[in-house]
């Protein structure tokens, strides 16, 4: 017998683990990773004001099927991702305790910057995809929301400059 007769396949369950981890770098390289870059380019459309903002929401609208595109290619391989790298980051030993070599920071950074970006992902989803598809936002109002979100004159920052001046003056 040939030695590919002995051979087992990838989907046995002492294989099962190694496939996963394979999988799990695979999306987060090829559709997260992606993804990724090509949401940071759009978004930074909004630098130039909401017009241009607004013109490349309109043209990712415009894709053929764009919601079969939305979870077969970025939410599906998303939700993998995070979920695996989850459990792996609850799973691992981190040991930079005992042995503080640079791959053992490396090891738990990773993980602790991935748990921070799923946090960060979820929320970003829940403010703008979820309104999105629930029919509560439309695409003209991601730029306001957009600048509402990120300036530094939220309701917050504001009552703080109000109070300086406020001690200031009295």
């Amino acid at each position: 017998m040939s030695d590919q007769a002995h051979a087992s396949p990838l989907t046995e369950k002492g294989h099962r683990a190694y496939l996963l981890r394979k999988l799990h770098s695979l999306s987060g390289v090829v559709p997260v990773g992606g993804f990724m870059l090509f949401h940071l380019w759009t978004n930074a459309k909004a630098t130039g004001g909401q017009e241009p903002f607004d013109a490349a929401v309109r043209d990712i609208s415009h894709i053929p099927f764009v919601t079969a595109v939305e979870f077969g290619v970025i939410l599906l391989p998303l939700a993998f991702h995070m979920l695996y790298g989850i459990v792996l980051a609850l799973n691992g030993k981190p040991n930079v305790g005992k042995y503080t070599y640079s791959r053992n920071w490396m090891y738990t950074l990773q993980r602790l910057s991935g748990l921070i970006a799923a946090v960060f992902i979820v929320l970003h989803l829940k403010d703008y995809w979820w309104p999105k598809m629930a029919g509560t936002m439309e695409p003209s109002q991601f730029y306001p929301t957009l600048c509402a979100n990120m300036s530094a004159t939220t309701k917050r920052s504001e009552e703080r400059r109000v109070g300086k001046e406020c001690r200031l003056t009295c």
